[in-house]
Formats: structure tokens, C-alpha cells, sequence
């Protein structure tokens, strides 16, 4: 964690803190929709937060902070998703499959 001179780290700590105890249930809720497993959702809340804590004064003058934490949650579940989905690749284009189609359906071609 990031300490900020001049005591500020302990007031922006506790508000933190603060914050955290009113929202964790709700993010905690919409973490388990987006992933469908509670230990996941544990992990995914506390990469949320500790986001969100790296940024606190950014996440504290936005028009709603809650709307903000709840969109790191949502960007952090859809990057384990691209972390973990396999690489698609291209498949060879068979040649002539499509007119043979077109002969079995007795089509123009």
C-alpha cells in the first residue's frame, strides 16, 4: 500500500475502511453473478478493492464511488475471463464444400 506524507495515509485509510464495510456485501453479490463461485468472488472483491485503494483519491471525487468500485469489479472479472479463455485459432478452408452443398440441395450451382 501507498502512504501518503504528512499523516494523510491513516484519514484516507479509515475513510476507506469506511467505505469498504458499506459496500463489500453488494460487491461481493455481483462478484458471484459475474464469476458463479463465492471463493472466486472473494478474490475478484479483493482485486477490486485493492484497485480501488491504489486510487482512492480518484475513486472518492467521482459522482458516485460505489458505480466506480463496482465498474473495477466488473473490469477485473472480464480480464481474468481474457486471461483464461483459449487462443482461437483459424481453421483451413476446405475447398469445394460449398458447392458440394449446393449439389446435395439440388440447387443452382
Amino acid at each position: 500500500m501507498k502512504h501518503r506524507p504528512g499523516g494523510t495515509a491513516r484519514g484516507a485509510e479509515l475513510e476507506f475502511r469506511a467505505f469498504v464495510q458499506g459496500v463489500a456485501a453488494s460487491l461481493h453479490r455481483t462478484a458471484y453473478l459475474l464469476c458463479g463461485d463465492w471463493y472466486l468472488a472473494d478474490d475478484l472483491v479483493q482485486e477490486a478493492l485493492a484497485r480501488a485503494y491504489s486510487h482512492w483519491g480518484k475513486v472518492q471525487r467521482a459522482d458516485n464511488p460505489s458505480a466506480y468500485v463496482r465498474r473495477i469489479l466488473i473490469n477485473e472479472s472480464r480480464r481474468g475471463w481474457r486471461r483464461n479463455r483459449p487462443a482461437v485459432t483459424a481453421l483451413p478452408a476446405a475447398e469445394g464444400n460449398v458447392a458440394d452443398l449446393s449439389d446435395r440441395r439440388g440447387g443452382p450451382g
